[in-house]
């Protein structure tokens, strides 16, 4: 239970930090670059603050480096896929389809010897049907959903590789500290190579300033949920917290279209992810 209260404050956080860097986007105040390393700048800095002030925060194994260098490489798909999601889908199509984690974690879990019972297997089925009738239905608008989908498939991924590592080899603040710095700093080199920015003067900009605070703390809420139960359960409450919470953003911020459909087809996958839980 505690763990699912720590996903249900970050995805608030979360979705909070990320609709303003949409917005900000959209007006042409921040760039795709610089809203990914300025939404894990407070959370990184966090991990290591937390570190020095407390002499066991900070694990790191150096038997996870096979485990962690590999989801190094995932994590910058990931960081690439997700930015651009944010920038070029709606909120609800983004919330929405990252719920395809959740099958693929399950299939992850019955790879590593779990079994999958019939509940999951209807659970699977009844989200695929939520799927189906977004796309039937003109509920998911195709810009930026390729981005989402590859996103949210390389999650399974990195999830699975970050539930490893905290369990077996390294601490919460090591693990998320130092992949913070890792992916901070592709976005810190893309912002300045490709796009001629400098992400630590937007700072300057009050709005982009509690939006990189706010980020940072759905992103710690989250991390430090892992300890408390399985990833896949975790994930699943994630992903549906997340789904709520862009499909009222995008509603009420963004005014986006097909909500109703967005809203029917949601209540069918919460049926499948509810079963997958089970």
């Amino acid at each position: 239970m505690f763990g699912l209260a720590l996903v249900f404050i970050s995805s608030i956080f979360g979705e909070a930090g990320a609709s303003v860097g949409k917005r900000e986007i959209s007006l042409q105040k921040e760039t795709v670059y610089s809203l990914g390393f300025l939404s894990l700048l407070w959370g990184t800095a966090f991990f290591f603050a937390y570190a020095l002030a407390t002499s066991s925060a900070f694990i790191f194994d150096f038997a996870s480096l096979p485990f962690f260098l590999t989801r190094v490489v995932f994590e910058i798909g990931v960081a690439y896929c997700m930015v651009h999601a944010v920038a070029l889908a709606d909120r609800s199509t983004f919330g929405l389809l990252r719920i395809l984690t959740l099958p693929f974690l399950i299939l992850v879990d019955l790879a590593l010897g779990y079994t999958l019972g019939s509940t999951q297997i209807v659970g699977i089925s009844v989200i695929a049907v939520g799927l189906v009738i977004l796309f039937m239905n003109h509920g998911i608008k195709r810009q930026g959903a390729y981005y989402v989908v590859c996103g949210a498939l390389l999650a399974v991924i990195t999830i699975s590789l970050y539930k490893y590592d905290i369990t077996h080899y390294n601490s919460v603040s090591a693990e998320q500290g130092v992949m913070g710095v890792v992916i901070m700093t592709f976005y810190y080199l893309m912002a300045r190579i490709v796009l001629h920015e400098n992400p630590f003067r937007l700072l300057r900009n009050p709005t982009i300033f509690i939006q990189s605070l706010v980020c940072g703390v759905g992103q710690v809420f989250l991390s430090f949920a892992y300890l408390f139960a399985p990833a896949s359960v975790i994930a699943t409450a994630n992903r549906s917290f997340n789904a709520l919470a862009s499909l009222i953003a995008g509603d009420i911020y963004f005014n986006e279209k097909h909500i109703l459909v967005k809203s029917i087809a949601f209540v069918i996958m919460a049926v499948g992810i509810i079963l997958l839980a089970l």
